[in-house]
């Protein structure tokens, strides 16, 4: 082999290394260009499936490693509970996050009961059935039975403990037809805390967050289409904390 002819194929096993290279991080996002290149061997689907997974794992990881005093009250849900600041709505509070986004009922059923476990919590705050609701859209009754297997769970792991069942917040610009659905699956959230003794219904779906008429997110009171800003979470905050008195004592207030 000449001289040249080794230069040249070793300038061609160098771009052929520093591009597999960059193809590698760009499929796991560290570079620019990954979102195009994996579309070209995953569908958005898988890509959005695999960055929940991704998601939830880290955050089960942080809780694994997170220790907390038992006698707390526990926030546990999908995003609209993991984006809620505990530490600002009730300073001092032992308020235990155990949010994850984007999470399933089927995924919050699999880790809840090692979660009151492993918190020993006195109080239970559970935001379940968003992700069902708007991305899944699954049937109200489908979505309540699944939800009256948590508050079995709760009952049986931590019996003792206060449940406040928080309502589905809505979408901003919501149809009539999303609208009466939502109406629907809420309704039967709160038939499902009326039974039982421990669990209380907390409507958060109501005015100032949601707008008058039509029952939307309001905007003013949202960080995006589905989800609450600082405005938002300290009106649930004040209507968390003006459902229970056991709950309320327990935050501080």
């Amino acid at each position: 082999m000449s001289a040249r002819t080794s230069r040249w194929v070793r300038r061609a096993s160098l771009a052929v290394a520093l591009a597999g290279s960059y193809v590698a991080l760009a499929l796991h996002g560290a570079v620019p260009g990954g979102w195009r290149l994996r579309t070209l061997v995953q569908s958005p689907a898988e890509i959005a499936e695999a960055a929940r997974s991704a998601h939830r794992a880290a955050r089960l990881e942080r809780f694994a490693e997170e220790r907390v005093e038992p006698g707390g009250v526990l926030f546990i849900g999908s995003s609209t509970i993991e984006f809620f600041d505990l530490a600002a709505a009730f300073p001092g509070a032992n308020a235990i996050n155990r949010g994850v986004g984007d999470e399933d009922l089927a995924n919050l059923r699999g880790r809840f009961a090692g979660t009151l476990d492993a918190t020993a919590c006195a109080a239970i705050v559970l935001y379940a059935g968003g992700v069902d609701f708007h991305r899944l859209g699954r049937p109200p009754a489908k979505i309540a039975e699944d939800i009256a297997g948590l508050l079995e769970m709760a009952s049986s792991s931590a019996p003792s403990a206060r449940v406040l069942l928080l309502g589905i917040l809505p979408e901003r610009g919501h149809s009539a037809a999303v609208a009466a659905r939502l109406a629907r699956t809420n309704g039967a959230l709160q038939a499902l805390a009326a039974a039982r003794p421990m669990v209380s219904f907390v409507n958060i779906s109501r005015p100032p967050v949601t707008e008058e008429a039509s029952g939307a997110l309001e905007p003013r009171m949202s960080r995006d289409r589905i989800h609450l800003n600082q405005g938002g979470y300290k009106e649930a905050a004040s209507w968390i904390l003006n459902a229970d008195e056991t709950v309320r004592r327990l935050l501080g207030a």
